[in-house]
């Protein structure tokens, strides 16, 4: 299976967030939720250099992503995605994965509801990514899959 089929596809348009595990350096286990869009292939989720996810990714490159469809509680069906991800900071990149993001979650009516319901989020997400620190920059988790199952 993969990102292009089209129960994938169909999963990934329904689904608002990605709940990616990743593995620190001494094994230890993460799971974080992200907000994520789909560039072909890959998997592309925004975040800050200094997060636990993406100094985890750093280190350790695996990693699974989980996604359900929250907003249908009659959908019991999950994805999870298997694969190697990477930390990107190239500009264009950022400015591309933003430019999806806001049309996802801001310019879309779901994504309007979506951040509505999760209003604390929202403001605690963009509190946190208003970084001028250095050492804490924007950057993207790309995920390229490996496997992809689909659960339920």
């Amino acid at each position: 299976m993969i990102l292009t089929d089209a129960l994938v596809q169909h999963l990934l348009k329904r689904a608002m967030v990605a709940r990616m595990a990743t593995v620190s350096r001494s094994g230890r286990p993460h799971v974080n939720p992200n907000y994520f869009v789909v560039d072909d292939s890959r998997l592309w989720l925004g975040t800050t250099t200094g997060t636990l996810a993406a100094r985890n990714v750093a280190v350790n490159p695996a990693v699974q992503l989980l996604f359900e469809i929250e907003e249908d509680p009659t959908d019991s069906r999950l994805m999870r995605i298997t694969g190697t991800a990477a930390i990107r900071t190239e500009p264009d990149l950022l400015k591309e994965y933003k430019r999806r993001d806001v049309r996802k979650y801001f310019r879309s009516l779901r994504g309007l509801l979506m951040s509505f319901r999760h209003l604390h989020r929202v403001f605690l997400t963009s509190k946190y990514l208003s970084t001028s620190d250095p050492a804490n920059r924007h950057c993207v988790i790309e995920v390229e899959p490996t496997k992809i199952e689909i659960l339920g």
